[in-house]
């Protein structure tokens, strides 16, 4: 995982650690009053989507995803998402059976991470149910799913 990186290029200081590691899950302006950070957390929050802008324009994690975009062109519910960590909401799949994926890397390792983000509950069990049962049915695979 890349929380070595944000780790080691955090020099020793403990605010921009704490940035480091949240800095997923801080939405837009990491110096907007509503996220409650100090200066130097903010900073380590920039140092963090700096780490990520680099690794993840890496052209092996352009490659992964250029493949499953191809894959996946024309699924109606299958996405390949082009904005990293900072493009998902845990609410964005709920109640649907659509799938987002997104490649992140780690240019330390030379690994490539794939993230997808669905609704457990609908892609998952009961979207996977129904449509094995109209494939089996010999209907529109997509019936009665939520797109």
């Amino acid at each position: 995982m890349n929380i070595l990186a944000h780790a080691y290029l955090s020099n020793r200081n403990d605010d921009w650690l704490i940035g480091n590691f949240i800095g997923d899950f801080i939405k837009g302006d990491p110096a907007n009053p509503r996220h409650g950070l100090r200066p130097a957390e903010i900073e380590g929050v920039r140092i963090h989507r700096a780490i990520d802008a680099f690794t993840d324009s890496h052209p092996a994690v352009a490659a992964v995803r250029d493949v499953l975009a191809r894959a996946y062109a024309g699924q109606p519910l299958v996405r390949v998402a082009d904005d990293g960590l900072s493009g998902i909401a845990i609410e964005e799949h709920a109640g649907t059976d659509r799938l987002t994926l997104r490649v992140r890397g780690n240019d330390a390792t030379g690994q490539v991470r794939l993230i997808a983000t669905l609704d457990n509950l609908g892609k998952g069990a009961g979207g996977a149910a129904v449509q094995n049962l109209n494939i089996m049915a010999g209907l529109d695979p997509l019936a009665g799913l939520v797109s």
